[in-house]
C-alpha cells in the first residue's frame, strides 16, 4: 500500500463525536477490545455489553466519553474511530466509569496500576471497520492524535501487547517510539510514544525527533519517563461480559492497535 495521503484515495471526512453517537461508539471499543467483531453477527450478551456502555458513553468526566471520540465517516457512514484522553484525570475518569460497570471493587481499582499520567495525550481505543482496514485510516487518525499532543505540548502514549507485529509497524510509520515495558494482568505490554514533535499537519508528513528514555525532554515535556514496572496498567472492563470472559479480556484488551485497523 502506498504511503501517499488517504484523501487521494478515499473521500472521508472526520468529526468529533455527539452524543447520539455512543451506539457507535460502545459498538467501537468493544471491537477495540475483541469483545465483538464489528462485521458479525452480535450475540445477545454482546447486545448487552454494547447497551451497558452506552449510556456511560453519552456522559462527560469517563474514560469513554463521547468527547473523547474522534469518528471518520465514509460517504456520511461512520467507518472508524480513535478514543483518546489527557493523562491527568485518568484516575477520577476510571473511577467513575467502572462505578457504572462494576466488574471491579473499590480495593481492586484502588490497586491498579495507571495507563496514563500527567503530561500525556492516551490514546485509549482504535478501530476501523473490516471493509475499510488496510487503506490508511488508522494511520490518519494516529497521526491526527500526534498533531493534537503537539498542541496541547503533551507526549502522545499508548500500550500495546508485544505479541503484535502489525501493530509495531504501524506505530513506526507514525514516528512512535517503543521505550520501556509495563507489566499489566500478566502481559508485559510496551510502552509507545512521541515527545519531541515536528508535524506537518496538513500534509500528514511525519518528521520526528524521538527521545528515548533518561533523555532530557524540553521543559514543556518534562514527563518521568521512568516508571517501575508497577506505576502503570492496563485496566480495562468486560461491560457486562460473563466473569468467564473477564480473564480473556484483561489478556488481550490491549492488543487493539493494529489488529482492528
Amino acid at each position: 500500500m502506498s504511503d501517499q495521503p488517504l484523501t487521494s484515495v478515499l473521500e472521508f471526512t472526520f468529526r468529533a463525536a455527539t452524543p447520539a453517537d455512543a451506539p457507535f461508539i460502545a459498538r467501537y471499543v468493544l471491537a477495540a477490545f475483541h469483545i465483538i467483531e464489528l462485521d458479525q453477527p452480535l450475540s445477545e450478551e454482546q447486545q448487552q455489553s454494547i447497551t451497558a456502555l452506552e449510556p456511560v458513553v453519552q456522559q462527560e468526566g469517563v474514560l469513554y466519553s463521547y468527547r473523547h471520540a474522534e469518528i471518520v465517516e465514509i460517504k456520511g457512514e461512520p467507518v472508524a474511530m480513535l478514543l483518546s484522553y489527557k493523562g491527568e484525570n485518568f484516575r477520577e475518569f476510571r473511577a467513575r466509569t467502572f462505578q457504572q460497570l462494576p466488574f471491579f471493587t473499590d480495593e481492586e481499582l484502588a490497586s491498579m496500576d495507571d495507563e496514563t499520567q500527567a503530561g500525556e495525550l492516551y490514546i485509549d481505543s482504535l478501530a476501523v471497520h473490516p471493509q475499510h482496514r488496510g487503506c490508511g485510516i488508522a494511520q490518519c487518525l494516529l497521526e491526527r492524535a500526534v498533531h493534537r499532543a503537539k498542541s496541547l505540548d503533551v507526549a502522545a502514549t499508548l500500550l500495546v501487547d508485544p505479541e503484535n507485529p502489525k501493530a509495531r509497524a504501524l506505530y513506526e510509520r507514525c514516528g512512535f517510539t517503543a521505550e520501556g515495558r509495563v507489566n499489566a494482568f500478566g502481559v508485559n505490554f510496551i510502552v509507545w510514544f512521541i515527545a519531541n514533535i515536528s508535524y506537518n499537519y496538513e500534509s500528514f508528513s511525519f518528521p520526528l525527533s524521538k527521545t528515548r528514555i533518561g533523555a532530557r525532554l524540553p521543559s514543556h515535556l518534562s514527563i518521568c519517563r521512568s516508571r517501575s514496572a508497577h506505576q502503570r496498567s492496563c485496566a480495562s472492563s468486560t461491560f457486562g461480559l460473563q466473569q468467564t470472559t473477564l480473564a480473556f479480556f484483561l489478556c488481550h484488551a490491549a492488543r487493539c492497535f493494529g489488529e482492528v485497523v
